[in-house]
This record gives C-alpha cells, structure tokens and sequence, in this order.
C-alpha cells in the first residue's frame, strides 16, 4: 500500500495525531475511573474513541514501516521504530482500561439502582416491603421493635 499523501509520507502527518490522541486518551481515563463527578459525563465516550485511536496506532505504525525502507538509515531511525513497536500494546492496554473501567462503573451503578427499587439480591418486586431480617429499625413497626430488642427490655419493665 502507498502511504503518501500528496506526496508527503502519511506517517508524519499520523504521527502528530497519536501523539495528541494517545496523552489525552490517557487523562481521560484515569479522570473517568478515579474522578466520580468526571465518570459520569462522558459515558461510553472514553472507550468508544479510545477505539479509533487504537486503530490510528495501527496504521502509524504500518506507514512508519513502509517509510523506514524509504529513508536513509541513521541512528534515530531505529530507535524510532524501536519505540514505535511498543506503542501498539500500550494503546490497546490503554483501550482495555478505559472498557474495563466503563463497563464496571456501569454495571456497579445498575446494581445500585437496583437495590435501592427493591430489585435484585433476594428482595421482592418493588413496592413491596424487604424481609424482616434485611428490615431497618425505622421501617419495623413497634411490636417487632419490641420483639427484636429481647429479654433485656422485658426485665426492666418496658
């Protein structure tokens, strides 16, 4: 494949993009998975354009190969494509985080939702009281109030 655009190699004009998608992607994801406030907002946002950074990351590195049999050899030129290797295992480590971290705050915020309409975890249809055991002391009438507190209350006359 021919990676020129109007003449120039692609992978310099490639390069500029990883270079800004890769650190932001990056304060992003650390943002949405430590910061609650900042989680909320952008949703599937982080990994959905984590995706095509990865696939940006790919096609860098592939223009980078087809430039590096164009270029004359220097010492930098190796060393660059030494780097350039292991970019691609750390975007995709990049991309399995920033998934990992919306797919768990999703489904722990289900869960929550859940349990707080009375669904899930043994209880009943909403609207309809939990069982005793899982009753707090304001939502038991007196009598069991009574009940659970035990014998103590009983000898002191109460």
């Amino acid at each position: 494949m021919n990676y020129e655009f109007r003449g120039l190699p692609l992978h310099i004009l490639l390069v500029q993009a990883v270079v800004v998608t890769l650190p932001v992607a990056a304060l992003c994801t650390v943002a949405t998975t430590l910061w609650p406030a900042v989680r909320r907002r952008p949703g599937l946002a982080t990994p959905a354009l984590r995706l095509p950074g990865l696939a940006l990351v790919f096609i860098t590195q592939r223009a980078g190969e087809w430039l590096l049999l164009r270029v004359v050899q220097t010492r930098a030129v190796p060393a660059h494509a030494r780097d350039g290797r292991t970019l691609l295992p750390c975007a995709g480590a990049l991309f399995g985080a920033s998934l990992a971290a919306w797919l768990w705050h999703r489904f722990s915020r289900r869960r929550r939702i859940a349990s707080r309409l009375g669904r899930g975890r043994g209880r009943g249809p909403p609207g309809r009281a939990p069982p005793a055991e899982t009753q707090t002391e304001t939502q038991k009438s007196p009598e069991d109030r009574f009940r659970s507190s035990g014998p103590s209350c009983a000898r002191r006359g109460t």
